[in-house]
């Protein structure tokens, strides 16, 4: 009533069963591959090549750089320009990979004095310090703050 399958099937089969196998592998295998993302804007060498100690001024480095990333905090004169490379696989969170900053110092007139590079290894160096910073006063009690307006009612 039923026919014996001929080799040729069996050979067909076998075909369709790896096939799917491989393509079901390389799906897996492509999806543990890292996103990589980069942020930010780092000169490149041959724009650093433009840039000489004393003659060049901010406006040299916005022109060909484009504004800095961020600008000192303590110090206006210092630009900084800085690169991120993030990978992340699958749902993940990123990982910083790698990191470059270099810091432009200007004079008070504008012009370039020095520049410093620093990487991700220098930056792992800084620890930061999870405490609160003390201020002056003292502390109150949670009755006290409930109960330390009443009556002020201007």
């Amino acid at each position: 009533m039923f026919s014996k399958p001929s080799d040729n099937t069996y050979k067909f089969a076998k075909v369709v069963k790896t096939s799917v196998l491989t393509v079901a592998l390389v799906a897996i295998l492509s999806a543990c591959s890292p996103r990589v993302s980069t942020h930010g804007n780092y000169p490149r060498p041959e724009q650093m090549e433009l840039f000489h100690i004393g003659q060049a001024n901010k406006e040299t480095f916005l022109k060909v750089l484009g504004p800095p990333t961020t600008i000192g905090t303590f110090d206006s004169e210092v630009w900084y320009y800085m690169f991120q490379e993030f990978e992340r696989f699958g749902f993940f969170e990123a990982e910083l990979t790698k990191m470059n900053v270099i810091a432009f110092r200007f004079d008070e007139a504008g012009i370039y004095q020095e520049h410093k590079a620093y990487d991700l290894e220098d930056i792992k160096r800084i620890s930061m310090d999870d405490n609160i910073t003390p201020t002056a006063g003292h502390e109150i009690s949670i009755l006290q703050q409930m109960f330390g307006n009443f009556g002020r009612l201007n």
